[in-house]
């Protein structure tokens, strides 16, 4: 998913009238969380708009929700924004969880060595 498709697929969930600049500065902000986890050097807030996401298929939907519950808090639509923020949540917490599990630490030897 490109940073332009998550923007279409978070406005397809809530038409609004938030700018696309803004949702984008909203996905760079997750993007860089992402790449912190996954030990990106530079994490980047600002990029290119069909620069692909890190997040990849099926769990790329993280970014529209996200941006979803972005653009009701902007709207101020507190209860649509407590059900996108928890889908954006779960669904946060099923990527670190995928990475985790795909990419273990390297090992550091015997606990009782150390």
């Amino acid at each position: 998913m490109t940073l332009l498709e998550a923007i279409a697929v978070a406005n397809e969930l809530r038409p609004n009238a938030v700018a696309d600049d803004r949702k984008a500065d909203w996905i760079g902000e997750l993007e860089a969380v992402f790449a912190e986890m996954m030990g990106e050097d530079d994490p980047v807030f600002a990029f290119p708009q069909d620069h692909a996401l890190l997040v990849k298929s099926p769990r790329d939907m993280v970014y529209a929700w996200y941006c979803a519950a972005m653009i009701d808090l902007a709207q101020q639509d507190t209860d649509l924004y407590q059900n996108d923020k928890a889908t954006a949540d779960e669904l946060i917490a099923r990527v670190k969880a995928w990475w985790i599990r795909n990419n273990p630490p390297a090992f550091q030897g015997n606990w009782r060595t150390m």
